[in-house]
């Protein structure tokens, strides 16, 4: 299965990843190399990018026209498994302060 929507969710409320001369809502590009014709990539290899990067992104042109699509796929996926662990990282976070409330809510019964 390729679905992950709690990532493609935060993903959009990341920034842009290209972070310069960005237009537009954040979208969840899915960057990886498919897994077969007519099969998306997994969600996990979604960046965040501004409409205008995502555009550029698919076309290869702007940011990304100097890139051969090799590159392009390492970017992303180097940015992906970065973003992975932020996700993960946060998370945690909001585990722990959850566990943190519910003891308190406990200690006040």
């Amino acid at each position: 299965m390729n679905e992950d929507p709690g990532f493609i969710e935060w993903v959009r409320t990341q920034e842009c990843c290209v972070g310069q001369d960005c237009k537009g809502k954040i979208v969840a590009v899915r960057a990886g190399a498919p897994r077969g014709l007519g099969t998306p990539a997994h969600d996990r290899s979604a960046v965040p990018l501004c409409r205008a990067h995502a555009k550029a992104f698919t076309e290869k042109s702007g940011f990304f026209a100097r890139l051969l699509s090799e590159q392009r796929r390492m970017w992303a996926s180097e940015l992906s498994i970065a973003l992975q662990n932020r996700f993960a990282e946060d998370l945690e976070r909001k585990a722990t302060r959850r566990s943190t409330i519910a003891e308190r809510v406990e200690e006040e019964r």
